[in-house]
């Protein structure tokens, strides 16, 4: 087998736009953004030169969490993992901040994951949980912040650079898109955000949404900036 790169994309029909984006000869395994777990046992086992990540996926808590595993494990330490959009030309290669000398700390549970997602118990290394989800340290939202959806209101719960988790007495249903609006008493930022995962809940009797955003055309440093900007609790 020639050259293999593990390609990792929102929806099927993107593949073929980044294999030629990427200027990709050789095999070419491609895996849903549904197929993280799948994903990082072809990685592991090919140690493949290159992956490539469409841009919204490499901003959810999949993306992320397989762009942490790789870059944790020293025999992928060549493997160039680079990002890109099916319709633009946008590319970014991921940079590697670790040696095998100076391991690279584990990340913190994902923005807006369920509790359940956490490390593996035996090891430091990162490792994917059963939804395939680890991502950029999460903060509590202190007051001054506002998110609204499609224009309505949810409440914050807590707010990272790459997603957000919410909750909404509006249905959330998984995948579906919509238009963010973040508010602070200074600033608006406006990008997409994706439901990741929504759970039905009904605390003493009033139904709502409690649900995990993944954002998507959003610049995580004005995201960070914003947040840093929130005034104290």
């Amino acid at each position: 087998m020639g050259a293999l790169a593990e390609i990792l994309v929102s929806s099927a029909q993107h593949a073929a736009a980044l294999t030629t984006r990427a200027g990709i000869n050789g095999s070419v395994l491609n895996f849903s953004d549904g197929e993280a777990l799948q994903a990082i046992a072809a990685v592991t086992q090919h140690r493949p030169p290159l992956i490539v990540q469409e841009r919204f996926f490499a901003v959810t808590p999949r993306g992320a969490a397989l762009v942490n595993r790789i870059k944790a494990d020293p025999a992928l330490a060549d493997t160039e993992i680079r990002v890109l959009e099916h319709d633009s030309d946008y590319s970014r290669v991921i940079p590697r901040r670790r040696s095998a000398a100076a391991p690279e700390a584990a990340p913190a549970e994902p923005d807006g994951a369920p509790p359940t997602a956490g490390l593996s118990p035996d090891a430091g290394e990162p490792a994917l949980d059963a939804e395939g989800t680890r991502i950029a340290p999460r903060l509590p939202v202190r007051a001054g912040a506002e998110l609204k959806l499609d224009g309505s209101p949810v409440t914050l719960v807590d707010l990272s650079e790459t997603g957000a988790q919410v909750i909404s007495q509006q249905a959330l249903k998984p995948n579906h898109q919509y238009q963010a609006d973040l508010t602070s008493e200074t600033e608006t930022l406006q990008f997409e955000a994706r439901v990741v995962w929504a759970n039905f809940e009904a605390p003493e009797g009033t139904a709502q949404y409690r649900a995990g955003l993944a954002f998507g055309h959003a610049d995580p440093a004005r995201i960070d900036r914003f947040c840093a900007a929130l005034p104290q609790a």
